[in-house]
């Protein structure tokens, strides 16, 4: 076909199939794409704002972070995370809130994407706020002692255990006061007794009067019950009216009761005394009734007894059997629970089968019952006694019942300071040159009249951290698990746990638990007397009874 041909069909087949744009109908042309969104901006720096120099335990703040881009700009809404390399101490929430638990130091990091900025905040002890002075009385006699307890708090009114107090006298040759708060009269006058501590003061207005004289002093009896012609005796001493110590007395003492009775007191009613003590025996109260007893001696003052309750046994008498002890779970770890069973019987010692009432009541010592009062008797004549009492020592109970029947009798000694830790040192070690290192042995005590066992305790041991380090510690073998919380050393403190599946002080025993090691700094205020103090916070059995809470022992060396 001829090459015009060819054009000519091409045309026509071109305009038939609508090709080009005419603009009268013709399609249009697709639009371009649209441009790329443009690129995040990078974080290149990130800034906390709002970091506290420390902060004190118990306080809280919030941190800010700030992330910005090359060129400084502001970049938000980017992934945050926070972490406190000590939580222990100092913690910090997922959006930036700081809140302190415990003295020491920690890091706190924010990291935005992957780029990270960090402060060190330090977590300081409260402040002392107030210091509050108690004493049981505000007056000493020459030659007399004294002790004052100073207790520092903090704003909230937690009591700060970890404080040092300073104490002074604005009239120390009227009235001294020692480190410890022991005050002694010297001369008749008043003086203010300061107690200070992080620049808070509190003071005490003593006053001193004049010696006391001579006089005589009930050593042990008389009972605070007994019945009607049951014999007793009971010991007496002359004392120092200065000093208060036993004087080198050996002339005759006498006794009598305070009340007129004609034939009452039986017994020898005169001793002689021997270095300054008499012994009264074989003494007795015919009647029933409430006694006092005067003993005299020429030279000296008298003294009078407490009361002695005398109950009247012609009804019958009131014998106990199987006496256990037990400490309570919960409560104070002065509080003894006594259980026995008491029988009643007539006089001609025959059951009393008449179901009544049996009362207990303290007839002499320095305890009080809190539970357990009275108890109903059976068919069987006896009944089951479950007596809770508070205090210390040895004591006279007073079993009575509304017809009549009594008896007096001598309970076990109550709970007393049975479990103590301490800290030794080798014999030599009293001094302590800078830089040297003292090695101690932390040990627990429980005495052989505990109880129960020691199956798990809780202590703190105390120092100066201006004169002494903990350079090192390790534990030793024992029946139970020792572990050490050493987040408070910077303060000189090292907190102590011991729990184990047994007994971990078994009673009558001194188990060692650790040795630690601490080196002695220098520093001005370090000369002289430094001590260690062991707190026992508390000690408990193998049901969790409280066997023991809050004694504490000292050990003290000297740096020169």
């Amino acid at each position: 076909m001829p090459s015009a041909l060819l054009r000519l069909v091409a045309l026509l087949l071109f305009v038939a199939c609508g090709g080009g744009s005419d603009g009268n109908g013709g399609p249009t042309p697709p639009p371009p794409p649209p441009p790329p969104p443009p690129a995040q901006a990078a974080v290149a720096r990130v800034v906390l704002n709002g970091v506290p120099e420390r902060l004190v335990v118990g306080a809280s703040a919030t941190l800010q972070a700030v992330a910005t881009d090359a060129n400084g700009n502001v970049l938000t809404g980017r992934a945050t995370s926070w972490r406190s390399s000590n939580a222990d101490v100092l913690s910090v929430s997922s959006t930036g809130n700081l809140l302190a638990f415990a003295p020491g130091t920690a890091q706190i990091t924010v990291t935005v994407e992957s780029v990270s900025a960090s402060a060190t905040i330090a977590v300081v002890p409260p402040p002392v706020a107030r210091v509050r002075i108690t004493a049981p009385t505000q007056v000493v006699n020459e030659g007399r002692t004294l002790a004052l307890t100073a207790v520092a708090t903090d704003s909230s009114g937690r009591t700060l255990t970890d404080r040092p107090i300073t104490w002074s006298s604005s009239a120390p040759s009227i009235a001294s006061v020692s480190s410890t708060g022991l005050v002694t009269g010297l001369v008749q006058g008043e003086a203010f007794i300061a107690a200070s501590s992080e620049g808070q003061r509190d003071s005490l207005r003593i006053t001193v009067g004049p010696a006391l004289p001579p006089s005589l002093e009930f050593v042990n009896g008389p009972p605070g019950g007994v019945q009607p012609g049951r014999l007793f005796s009971l010991r007496v001493r002359a004392v120092d009216g200065r000093t208060g110590t036993t004087m080198p007395y050996d002339g005759p003492v006498s006794i009598a009761l305070t009340q007129s009775a004609a034939n009452t007191l039986l017994g020898s009613t005169t001793a002689q005394a021997v270095r300054g003590e008499a012994q009264f025996d074989s003494l007795a109260i015919m009647q029933s009734g409430s006694w006092q007893l005067r003993v005299a001696a020429s030279g000296f003052e008298a003294a009078v007894s407490q009361p002695v309750i005398v109950s009247n046994s012609g009804n019958g008498a009131i014998t106990i059997s199987t006496v256990t002890t037990e400490r309570p779970t919960s409560g104070s770890a002065s509080t003894t629970v006594y259980r026995f069973t008491a029988t009643l019987r007539d006089v001609n010692g025959a059951l009393i089968t008449t179901p009544t009432t049996v009362r207990a009541q303290v007839a002499r010592g320095n305890v009080h019952i809190v539970a357990g009062a009275t108890s109903p008797s059976t068919a069987s004549g006896t009944a089951t006694m479950q007596v809770t009492v508070t205090g210390t020592g040895t004591f006279d109970l007073l079993l009575t019942t509304p017809e009549g029947q009594s008896g007096v009798h001598a309970m076990p000694t109550a709970s007393s300071v049975g479990v103590q830790a301490g800290l030794q040192r080798a014999a030599g070690d009293s001094v302590v040159a800078v830089g040297s290192t003292l090695s101690t042995t932390l040990s627990g005590i429980a005495v052989p009249s505990l109880p129960f066992d020691v199956h798990s305790a809780v202590l703190e041991v105390n120092w100066s951290p201006d004169a002494f380090v903990l350079a090192s510690d390790s534990l030793l073998a024992g029946a139970g698990t020792v572990t050490l919380n050493r987040s408070a050393l910077t303060q000189g403190i090292l907190r102590v746990t011991i729990a184990g599946s047994s007994a971990v002080i078994a009673r009558g025993t001194t188990v060692p638990l650790a040795t630690l090691r601490f080196r002695a700094l220098d520093g001005d205020g370090n000369r002289g007397i430094q001590r260690f103090q062991v707190i026992l916070l508390e000690a408990r059995g193998p049901a969790g009874q409280l066997l023991q809470e809050r004694t504490t022992t000292e050990l003290q060396v000297r740096i020169p």
